[in-house]
């Protein structure tokens, strides 16, 4: 899983790997989040509005605070799901990149019964499968692949193998 796996007890973690099987897109949402901080915000107003019929000036203070406390944070949770909603358009971040190898590795674990084997090849996708190095970018996008390399010129770009292929 990660580094704090070793942490874990096995409910902890059973849960952890129901919620990592979502979809990326999925695990990223914040509008479930959001949806239930707006409910909880409509609670906080309901609670201000009955405060104000109280005499207890303490209660009205009180009640004003969470109710301004709630809408601030539905607005920051508003804001922080439309951020990633909009930075997500047509990217992959490197966190979805590695939850996606991280996925196959765990899929691989689960198939084989053979746990040497399935480590090994985690080992083997986590050396090779991996971003274009963006130091080493000759494009203004940000990456080393640009349209005019080849297959072959691409693969040996993403995997610093040089393969010669026979045509």
């Amino acid at each position: 899983m990660g580094k704090y796996s070793i942490h874990l007890g096995k409910t902890l973690s059973e849960r952890i790997a129901n919620l990592l099987d979502e979809q990326p897109t999925a695990q990223l949402a914040l509008f479930e989040e959001l949806a239930l901080a707006r409910v909880s915000c409509g609670e906080a107003i309901k609670l201000f509005d009955l405060s104000q019929t109280s005499v207890d000036p303490t209660t009205k203070t009180l009640a004003c605070e969470l109710m301004r406390d709630s809408l601030l944070f539905v607005r920051d949770m508003a804001i922080a799901a439309s951020k990633i909603e909009h930075d997500a358009q047509d990217k992959i971040s490197v966190g979805v990149f590695d939850l996606v190898v991280s996925q196959v590795c765990r899929a691989i674990h689960k198939a084989c019964k053979d746990d040497e084997l399935a480590a090994a090849i985690e080992i083997e996708i986590r050396k090779t499968v991996r971003f274009p190095k963006l130091e080493e970018s000759r494009s203004p996008d940000g990456t080393v692949l640009t349209p005019d390399l080849t297959v072959q010129e691409m693969d040996s770009v993403t995997t610093g193998e040089d393969d010669e292929c026979d045509e």
